[in-house]
C-alpha cells in the first residue's frame, strides 16, 4: 500500500472511532437524564399518592367522629 493511502485510511478509522465515542457519549447522557427524570418523576407520583390517602383517611376518621 502506499504511504498516502495509510494514512488516509488512518485518518478514517480515526474519525469512525471518535464518531462512536461521541455517540456512546450521547447515548449515556440521555439515559443518565431519562433515568433522573425518572426518579423524580417517580417520587413526585409517590408524594401525590401519599397525600390522597392521607386525605381519605382523614376524611374517614372525621366522617366517623360525627356519626
Amino acid at each position: 500500500m502506499k504511504p498516502a493511502k495509510i494514512i488516509k485510511t488512518a485518518i478514517r478509522a480515526l474519525f469512525s472511532v471518535s464518531c462512536a465515542l461521541f455517540l456512546w457519549v450521547v447515548y449515556f447522557t440521555v439515559g443518565v437524564a431519562e433515568a433522573l427524570v425518572c426518579g423524580v418523576l417517580q417520587t413526585i407520583w409517590s408524594i401525590v399518592l401519599f397525600g390522597i390517602s392521607l386525605v381519605c383517611v382523614i376524611g374517614i376518621l372525621v366522617w366517623l367522629l360525627t356519626l
